[in-house]
């Protein structure tokens, strides 16, 4: 199985914050790693976005100012949501079966159980902020946290009525099962530290190949 691990800005978010949207297109057979890094150039705090091929060693990276990120990534927002987003929102069908919600709960609960961490509550609302992220990242056909319609995670908590005190994200890209992908991010410690992280509820969602994971405490 080819997947793309993102290694995550900050564990936990009290006020969040999402990188720029990554125009770094990739094929997707390759073997590539999508990372995001914070570092100091010339006194200036940067936002550093690389994709590295595991196969080849090449790296292809962008630099943003942590500054100016915003209206970077302002600059071209669009004032009216998509009509994809408006239906997500509104939808009243649960966005997973039964069985996916079942197998969730117990995987992820399992690692937090073995730590002594309190068990998560499935949410079906986070699940619709965690479908348009995946959605998202579907028809841009790049693995990401940004989204120019719903810029931050705080901005797609709050578009499902909830908000975001303490909240987090983890982002995948494969075809692998439940217990597959939750085994990748627990052994990413940035996706471990929001997996045990001191959240309440959580919610997921799948499209296409691309799997979102949101944590939140009100």
């Amino acid at each position: 199985m080819v997947s793309v691990r993102v290694f995550l800005l900050s564990a936990i978010f009290s006020t969040c914050f999402s990188a720029p949207s990554v125009s770094l297109k990739h094929d997707k057979n390759e073997n590539l790693k999508y990372s995001v890094k914070e570092k100091m150039e010339s006194g200036e705090p940067k936002i550093i976005i690389e994709l590295e091929n595991y196969d080849t060693g090449s790296v292809d990276s962008q630099s943003y100012s942590k500054r100016n990120h915003s209206e970077i990534y302002n600059s071209d927002r669009p004032t009216k949501l998509p009509q994809w987003i408006e239906l997500i929102i509104k939808g009243d069908d649960e966005i997973n079966t039964k069985e996916e919600i079942e197998r969730m709960n117990k995987t992820l609960n399992s690692y937090r159980e073995k730590v002594g961490k309190e068990e998560l509550v499935y949410s079906p609302e986070l699940s619709k902020a965690a479908l348009i992220q995946s959605q998202y990242q579907k028809n841009e056909n790049i693995i990401t946290h940004g989204n120019k319609y719903l810029n931050s995670l705080s901005d797609r908590i709050k578009s499902i009525g909830k908000n975001c005190t303490r909240c987090s994200e983890n982002v995948f890209m494969g075809n692998g099962t439940i217990e597959e992908v939750m085994g990748e991010w627990y052994n990413s410690t940035g996706h471990r530290k929001n997996i045990l992280g001191d959240t309440a509820e959580y919610g997921f969602a799948k499209s296409g190949e691309y799997w979102t994971q949101v944590f939140n405490r009100e």
